[in-house]
């Protein structure tokens, strides 16, 4: 069922016969799906049993989202009552999670409501050592190196509803951030599903590091 209902909202796909009408009924499919997925990392972050120490969905936090190993931990936390709620958002879409976003819809929750989750920050590894998740690590840097610049724009960003003009102005607000955090002489380009959760993730670290032992 995780595999069947959830999707990469860059997936999603539907019949138009003008192509900018079809581009409008991608972008708000897009956002439909973004909404689930939000809604979906939510409500697993609310769940104790996925939560707990060494819970499922701490395995999965610290699992790349990445090949086999991801793909198991992701259908480990696909709680029949979260699939549920987040299924009931949109209707007459088909729709897959991806682990990658996944993750960073868990971040976004895990930072909107921190202080109010059993997660400890201690439980969740600071990054990946495995030359596979080079990517990832990269894009790691990036949010953080984003979050530091502007923090104020992140949260914008993160936190206004999918597809609204608050948070396009956000985004085009960190527009210059996030050129000077890119590696030099790299292009990436993100879709905002990427980016959205790349942006939880550096906020959340940010917000829950541990504070700087005093000078004696």
């Amino acid at each position: 069922m995780f595999r069947s209902l959830l999707a990469a909202a860059g997936a999603l796909s539907l019949a138009g016969a003008a192509a900018s009408a079809q581009d409008n009924r991608n972008d708000r499919a897009r956002d439909e799906a973004r909404t689930v997925m939000r809604a979906f990392g939510a409500c697993l972050v609310d769940h104790a049993s996925m939560t707990g120490p060494h819970g499922r969905l701490v395995v999965f936090l610290n699992t790349p989202p990445t090949g086999r190993d991801g793909a198991r931990t992701g259908t480990a936390v696909s709680d029949p009552e979260c699939l549920t709620r987040a299924s009931s958002y949109v209707s007459g879409v088909r729709m897959r999670f991806r682990a990658d976003l996944l993750r960073g819809a868990v971040f976004r929750a895990l930072y909107l409501q921190r202080g109010r989750t059993p997660i400890a920050r201690a439980e969740i590894e600071p990054g990946f050592a495995q030359p596979e998740t080079a990517v990832i690590t990269a894009l790691q840097h990036f949010g953080d190196c984003v979050v530091a610049g502007d923090a104020t724009n992140a949260d914008l960003a993160i936190r206004g509803a999918a597809g609204t003009a608050a948070e396009s102005g956000a985004y085009q607000a960190l527009a210059p951030v996030m050129g000077a955090c890119l590696p030099r002489g790299r292009q990436w380009r993100f879709t905002r599903e990427v980016l959205e959760g790349v942006l939880a993730e550096g906020l959340y670290r940010r917000t829950t590091a541990p504070a700087p032992a005093p000078h004696p």
